[in-house]
């Protein structure tokens, strides 16, 4: 009876083996087809060349101008027949763990092109992987009218928005929001199209999804966090702040001070208060609370909060009023509010008169408007 079973049970295992191979395989090429086709890099002829550099051995980048406009070209590999079935079998006989050990951790050296396909496909970015991994990108945008993504570059900040030449579908942009919504643990849909979250901990999102409230449709705009920290000294070398200034702050530190960096979007308000932060001793208790976690605490002692906002959920969210009135009852040092916006506001002067050192920043043109 046994011997009889065996061949049927083999054929059965067979039959089962084949078919998941046949579904992954099915499953990989429309992955393949929607993340790595569903997009165009535009032949655009540069005059001046300003920079060039290589993202992982695999992906070239120029930046230049074109009839008088500054250009952010990206050059990928041509993706063969050959290389896409390299890319199922890599799907096929691996485990996801390589592909999340590689989006875990810093992305250096180079990588086949089967490998950055991969990632590609798994980490569900598509045709915006090149510009999260690239440490001279601050911020993206990119929206479904235009398909077009734009970037803030650091070494030309100056410019402002510079176009590249990566065109994505409109139905990708849909999908590129669902994914990135949904690695920041955050519902996106048509009745709650407006979303804001942080991806990993140097990634903060903020999505549009739809044209109930945009005319633009879908839209992505993404903000990266500098890939190294920038410190006090930093600041003074690189000519930000002068030596008496930076003793100044030291000063107020130093007295349990309020600190206020003021300043517009995308001004550094951000990265000034995360340098001021580094002259505080390591053994005073720093309590950081954010609403979309962008600040790094640099002592073990510190704690770092930020608010939850739940949508469709039993969960009671949590605001930066909230938890300022729990941290004033953890004995801090020093308190630093992400950024100040209402209610809180009455909160930390209560507290810098009981004597905490109180750190923030706040949206303002000027000294006046604050």
């Amino acid at each position: 009876m046994k011997s009889f079973f065996t061949p049927i049970s083999s054929r059965i295992s067979k039959l089962f083996t084949s078919s998941r191979i046949s579904f992954m395989s099915g499953i990989v090429e429309l992955l393949l087809d929607l993340y790595t086709k569903r997009y165009k890099c535009e032949e655009i002829v540069l005059g001046d060349v300003l920079d060039q550099y290589r993202l992982l051995g695999v992906v070239d980048v120029t930046i230049g101008t074109s009839s008088g406009e500054l250009y952010y070209v990206i050059r990928e590999p041509v993706l063969t027949q050959s290389d896409i079935y390299k890319i199922i079998q890599e799907f096929q006989e691996h485990s996801s763990d390589w592909g999340k050990s590689k989006l875990n951790s810093e992305l250096h050296g180079s990588l086949s092109i089967t490998e950055y396909n991969y990632l590609k496909v798994y980490s569900g970015l598509g045709p915006l992987l090149p510009f999260i991994i690239d440490d001279k990108i601050e911020d993206l945008s990119l929206n479904s009218a235009s398909g077009r993504v734009y970037v803030v570059h650091r070494d030309f900040s100056w410019y402002g928005w510079i176009k590249s030449n990566v065109i994505v579908d409109p139905g990708l942009v849909d999908r590129l929001a669902m994914t990135i919504s949904r690695k920041a643990s955050k519902h996106l849909s048509l009745t709650q199209p407006l979303v804001e979250g942080s991806v990993k901990s140097n990634i903060r999102a903020s999505i549009v999804y739809g044209d109930a409230i945009s005319a633009q449709g879908t839209s992505i705009v993404i903000r990266k966090k500098p890939s190294e920290l920038w410190t006090i000294t930093k600041l003074i070398n690189e000519g930000v702040i002068t030596t008496e200034l930076a003793s100044y702050l030291w000063l107020v530190l130093e007295k349990h001070g309020w600190i206020v960096v003021a300043g517009p979007v995308g001004s550094g308000k951000t990265t000034i208060l995360q340098a001021i932060l580094t002259m505080i001793p390591p053994h005073r208790k720093v309590i950081i609370i954010e609403d979309t976690p962008e600040l790094t605490a640099t002592s073990e002692l510190w704690d770092v909060f930020a608010e939850r906002v739940e949508v469709f959920s039993q969960v009671s969210p949590i605001d930066s009023y909230t938890l300022l009135k729990f941290a004033l009852r953890r004995r801090p040092d020093y308190i630093v509010i992400g950024e100040v916006r209402g209610i809180e506001a009455r909160l930390l002067v209560q507290a810098s008169r009981l004597g905490h050192g109180v750190l923030n920043t706040i949206h303002a043109d000027s000294s006046e408007s604050v």
